[in-house]
C-alpha cells in the first residue's frame, strides 16, 4: 500500500543525489519542478540555484505492516459467496443455513479484525478476477471488509456494527436474479440496459422479510443505492429519512466498485479510489460522513495522512484548474491555489482558496503526478483547453 512522505530539501543533498527518488517541489510555489527519476546534472543544481527557492522531495512511502484480513478468509468467503447466490436463484430464497453461515463468518471476521487493530496493521482488500462472473462476489466480500472496518474503528455500538455488515453481506444478493449477459458485460452499460439491473435491492429487500434480521438490515439493503442529494434509487427517499446502516453500507459498496476491477475496466486501487470520491460530497454522500470515511480508509490503507501532495493539479467543481498547496487542516476541503477560470482561461494570478471556508467549491478530479506534469506543460503553453 503506497502514500506520499514530504521532506524539505537543500540544494546540497539534492546534488548529492545521482537520481531524484521522488518529485522534487518549490516550497514556494508548490509546483512539481522535476519529477522522480530526474538525473542530477549540473544544469539542474543551477536552476534551482537561481530560483532562490527552498524545496520538498515527495516520496513514495509503503506500508509494511501486516494485512488486516488474511487471504484464506477471503478465499472462503467468496467461495461461499458463489455458492450463496446460485443457492437463492434456484430457490427463490434465502435459506436459514446460509443466513447462519453468514453469521458465523461475521463473528470470525469481527474477532480477528478487533484483535488486529491493536498492533501496526494496513487494510487490504482483495482484487482478483480470472472469470468476469466473479466480481459481483468479490464486490461483497470486499464491501463487508470496509463495512466492518469502518463500524470498528468508529467504535459503533455491537448491534449497529452487527446490522452494517449483515446488510452488506445481502446488500446484492437481488443480483442473482439479473440478466448475466447485463452483470457481467465486457462493455459499459447503456441507460437502457442498465436500468433493469437497479430491481436488485427491492428483490433482497423482499427475500429478506423470511428469514430472522432486524428492520435496519432489510432497510439498509433495500435503500443502499440513495444518494445525499435526493437522486438514486428505487426510491429517491429523502436524505434525512435514510438508515444509517444504508448510508455507510452506500459508501462501502461505491468504494470498492471504484477499487477493484470490473469486466469492461481495471480497478483505481486505493488512491484511485480515495481520489474519486472526493467528487461525491454533498452529491452521493453526505460530506461529514464521506470525510470520517474517507479519512479512515485512507490512514489504514496507504499508511499516511493523506493520499495526494502539494503541487498535484486538480479540478474544481465550478471547472477550475487549480494546485494543491496544503492538506493539513481537512483532507476533503484542502487550500487550493486557482489557476484557471471556469471557461479555461488562465488567470494572470493565483487565487488562493481555503475550500474549508468555501462553500461554493469542492474538489472533483485530482490528477496524478504524471497527469499534473502534462497539465502544468500545456497550462504553460496556454492552451488547456484542448486537454
Amino acid at each position: 500500500m503506497h502514500g506520499f512522505e514530504k521532506k524539505e530539501i537543500t540544494i546540497a543533498e539534492v546534488k548529492e543525489k545521482v537520481v531524484l527518488d521522488g518529485n522534487l517541489v518549490s516550497a514556494t510555489s508548490l509546483e512539481i519542478l522535476f519529477p522522480k527519476n530526474t538525473k542530477i546534472q549540473d544544469t539542474l543544481i543551477a536552476e534551482l540555484k537561481t530560483r532562490n527557492d527552498k524545496y520538498y522531495l515527495i516520496t513514495e512511502k509503503v506500508n509494511e505492516n501486516p494485512p488486516l484480513v488474511e487471504k484464506k478468509f477471503h478465499d472462503d468467503a467468496l467461495s461461499f459467496i458463489r455458492d450463496f447466490f446460485l443457492e437463492t436463484k434456484n430457490n427463490n430464497a434465502v435459506s436459514i443455513d446460509a443466513f447462519q453461515y453468514i453469521k458465523n463468518l461475521n463473528a470470525t471476521l469481527k474477532t480477528d479484525m478487533s484483535l488486529r487493530l491493536f498492533e501496526p496493521y494496513r487494510l487490504n482488500l482483495f482484487d482478483e478476477m480470472e472469470d468476469p462472473s466473479d466480481w459481483v462476489y468479490n464486490h461483497t466480500v470486499n464491501t463487508v471488509i470496509l463495512t466492518m472496518f469502518h463500524s470498528l474503528v468508529n467504535d459503533l455500538p455491537p448491534q449497529e456494527i452487527n446490522d452494517y455488515t449483515v446488510a452488506a453481506w445481502f446488500h446484492d444478493i437481488g443480483h442473482a436474479f439479473s440478466d448475466p449477459e447485463l452483470l457481467f458485460s465486457r462493455k459499459r452499460l447503456t441507460e437502457e440496459q442498465w436500468h433493469p439491473l437497479t430491481a436488485h435491492p427491492h428483490k433482497a429487500y423482499e427475500m429478506l422479510k423470511e428469514i430472522p434480521v432486524s428492520d435496519g438490515v432489510r432497510q439498509g439493503v433495500l435503500f443502499h443505492h440513495e444518494n445525499f442529494d435526493e437522486s438514486g434509487f428505487p426510491t429517491t427517499l429523502p436524505y434525512s429519512r435514510l438508515p444509517k446502516t444504508s448510508r455507510i453500507i452506500a459508501m462501502a459498496s461505491v468504494f470498492e466498485n471504484l477499487f477493484s476491477a470490473k469486466p469492461y475496466r481495471k480497478g483505481l486501487g486505493f488512491i484511485g479510489a480515495l481520489s474519486t470520491m472526493f467528487s461525491y460530497a454533498d452529491t452521493r454522500f453526505e460530506y461529514d460522513l464521506l470525510s470520517r470515511f474517507v479519512r479512515t480508509i485512507a490512514k489504514a490503507s496507504i499508511g499516511d495522512a493523506f493520499f495526494y501532495a502539494p503541487g498535484q493539479y486538480a479540478v474544481t467543481n465550478l471547472g477550475e484548474i487549480c494546485i494543491i498547496r496544503d492538506v493539513t487542516r481537512d483532507l476533503l476541503k484542502p487550500v487550493i491555489d486557482v489557476v484557471t477560470e471556469a471557461n479555461g482561461k488562465i488567470r494572470k494570478t493565483f487565487l488562493t482558496i481555503n475550500l474549508f471556508n468555501d462553500y461554493n467549491r469542492r474538489l472533483g478530479k485530482i490528477y496524478t503526478y504524471e497527469q499534473s506534469l502534462v497539465v502544468k506543460e500545456k497550462l504553460s503553453k496556454a492552451v488547456w483547453h484542448s486537454i
